[in-house]
């Protein structure tokens, strides 16, 4: 990263450009997160059917005396006299209340466990969540994916957008000298008395708005040239440029074969189809919840009246729990899971509708403008040589100067046409490339020389 330094004067290649906007995107950095986040709910519904392993300590202090006499028992230290037998005389002494069992003061004890938790049966709470937590991942890197797509896509508009702009802006300074040649072709004209004064005073006044169209170009590369480097999340100090032009390849294929691509590839609606995948699996946990849930417990506690490895003993345990009556917990739970994967489905038909719009129009765009690009090539030619011939007709005499105005005005319009039509095609042809998830740095090579933009 040592090159990306401002002051170092250096342009740089899309796909380098691409590596740096992901590295530098916000929304990449979101759609990571949330990649991250759902491979650790995986990890968390998979460790739910595993035995879990735990440790364990407590300190008590009771003059209860059934908890006291519960310490003693368990540190293995419980004595007859802890049962207030050292009051018993005999049988009459029967309804004596020994003063040691009911009141046998404060003590202490320290409780250390190790723990093992087994489950052995969730009616299938526990294999629905991860199957929709393994969904849920599979959304989140589709999702992921779609948007590293998006970042490739805006930096192309802001790289080949510089190209572009340095094209307006290397015919509106052609503008300017061919303004400064009429002017002094009116000028000579004039001192020859072949033309009239208004033809210098046209001729300078053509001269000013060449000059503050150009500086309006000027303006606008500039524009492009900042939004490109933060678009790479670099200072707007930065001397980085786009390296050479490029193009997008064109997706083959007809009409049919590319709706086809669209519905089976596209990771908006893979992703949308996974996440309802997700919703199904979440909404049958929920459901299965209901059922009844069987663990084993393996417990191995030390007690004594201080920290201390003593008195060992063992706990089996087989635990069932059943909820029979929630209050309505688990119905609102089944309720809010089966809204969600409505809602879901609801987004996935909106948005198949909506990419197959896209699908058609960016397909009939991308071939309109193709012939546009065609149709403005050749305007541009022909709108050149016939500026070329009026300006020739006028330094012989032969014409006037409102027609070497006339001829240049559409030259330039020609060329503006030019560069924004084959700006729209690169941009169209990518847009297409995207919806059926076919664009990527690779899909993006350097531009023929016929594919230019002017002057590139």
């Amino acid at each position: 990263m040592a090159w990306v330094q401002p002051g170092m004067a250096r342009p740089i290649g899309f796909q380098m450009a691409v590596s740096l906007a992901l590295r530098t995107s916000p929304e990449s950095a979101i759609r990571r997160a949330q990649v991250a986040s759902a491979r650790g709910r995986l990890t968390e519904a998979r460790g739910r059917r595993l035995p879990h392993l735990g440790l364990e300590w407590a300190a008590g202090r009771s003059n209860d005396p059934l908890t006291v006499l519960g310490y003693r028992l368990s540190e293995g230290e419980a004595s007859f006299g802890d049962l207030g037998l050292g009051s018993y005389t005999g049988p009459s002494s029967l309804d004596t209340q020994p003063g040691s069992l009911d009141n046998p003061g404060y003590a202490d004890n320290f409780d250390t466990g190790i723990v093992l938790d087994v489950p052995l049966f969730a009616s299938g709470t526990h294999a629905a969540e991860e199957r929709g937590a393994r969904a849920l991942l599979d959304a989140r890197e589709l999702h992921a994916r779609a948007s590293t797509g998006a970042v490739t896509f805006e930096v192309l508009r802001r790289y080949d957008g510089v190209h572009a702009t340095r094209a307006l802006l290397r015919a509106a300074r052609q503008a300017v000298r061919a303004a400064r040649r009429d002017l002094r072709t009116a000028r000579s004209l004039f001192r020859k008395g072949l033309v009239i004064r208004s033809d210098v005073l046209d001729a300078r006044a053509h001269l000013a708005e060449a000059r503050a169209r150009e500086e309006a170009a000027r303006s606008g590369w500039q524009d492009a040239l900042d939004s490109f480097r933060i678009a790479l999340g670099l200072p707007t100090s930065s001397r980085i440029t786009p390296g050479p032009a490029v193009v997008v390849r064109a997706p083959r294929g007809s009409l049919a074969e590319l709706h086809s691509t669209l519905l089976r590839d596209n990771p908006d609606l893979r992703s949308l189809r996974a996440r309802l995948r997700a919703q199904g699996s979440f909404l049958r946990a929920t459901e299965d919840g209901r059922g009844p849930r069987l663990d084993l417990v393996l417990r191995h506690d030390w007690n004594g009246r201080t920290p201390s490895f003593h008195a060992p003993s063992n706990t089996f345990l087989l635990e069932l729990r059943w909820n029979l009556y929630t209050a309505g917990v688990e119905s609102g739970s089944e309720s809010t899971a089966r809204a969600r994967r409505r809602k879901v489905r609801a987004e996935l038909l909106e948005t198949r509708r909506r990419l197959e719009r896209t699908l058609i129009q960016g397909d009939r765009n991308v071939r309109v403008t193709a012939h546009e690009v065609q149709a403005s090539r050749l305007a541009a030619h022909e709108a050149r040589l016939a500026a070329h011939l009026v300006d020739l007709r006028y330094r012989h005499g032969l014409g006037t100067l409102t027609q070497v105005l006339a001829a240049q005005a559409r030259f330039e319009r020609a060329q503006a046409r030019l560069v924004l039509s084959r700006y729209r095609l690169v941009l169209e042809q990518a847009a297409l490339r995207l919806t059926l998830d076919r664009f990527g740095p690779g899909t993006v090579i350097p531009a023929p020389s016929d594919s230019r933009h002017p002057g590139d």
